[in-house]
């Protein structure tokens, strides 16, 4: 049902490269069918609508032409329900660049990638001392959802403290391989 396409790489709020296309046509369903054909960092994060494509005087897609992308966040329904669901909202809105996001909007359809979902996790990790995986974002990839399946079943890291040191520590295996061969020459 598309007639026309083009997808650009474009750049999203935080200053993240992400693909968009344009499609001219009926594109409803396209993502879930391009998602059935296509590895996960070529399906565009967003697609934008258009009557027809803006063309050159040669008859080439004018890509300068070309509308910017506008994120949409869901409509609002709820506040979060608790602290470590609104530190998620925090955390989703700050990293995707989307000041207004909820509880309930998807990482994905806010521009998140795979690099932004390690990030994510990360970030999680700090800002509420649970193990969250990056399989993790991608099977919940709402706040709420997070929220939800995530940190209550989620292991809190044991915090670090010194310990004590002897007077020589065994060397890695990096390490004795780099004092091997500064050795052997």
């Amino acid at each position: 049902r598309v007639e026309d396409a083009v997808v650009v790489a474009a750049p999203d709020a935080s200053g993240t490269q992400r693909l968009v296309a344009y499609v001219t046509g009926a594109p409803s369903g396209l993502a879930e069918f391009l998602a059935d054909r296509l590895p996960a960092h070529l399906v565009p994060s967003l697609t934008v609508p258009l009557e027809k494509l803006p063309l050159t005087p040669n008859g080439k897609v004018d890509r300068a032409a070309l509308p910017a992308p506008e994120l949409a966040a869901a409509e609002r329904t709820r506040a979060p329900r608790d602290p470590r669901e609104a530190v998620l909202v925090s955390l989703f809105a700050d990293l995707l660049g989307q000041p207004d996001a909820g509880p309930d909007d998807d990482f994905f359809a806010l521009g998140g990638h795979s690099l932004l979902a390690m990030r994510l996790a990360g970030r999680v990790r700090s800002a509420l001392g649970v193990d969250v995986a990056i399989r993790d974002v991608f099977d919940h990839p709402t706040p709420a959802a997070l929220a939800e399946v995530v940190l209550p079943r989620g292991t809190r890291r044991a915090p670090l403290t010194a310990g004590e040191r002897g007077e020589r520590e065994p060397l890695s295996f990096a390490q004795q391989r780099l004092w091997f061969l500064h050795r052997l020459e």
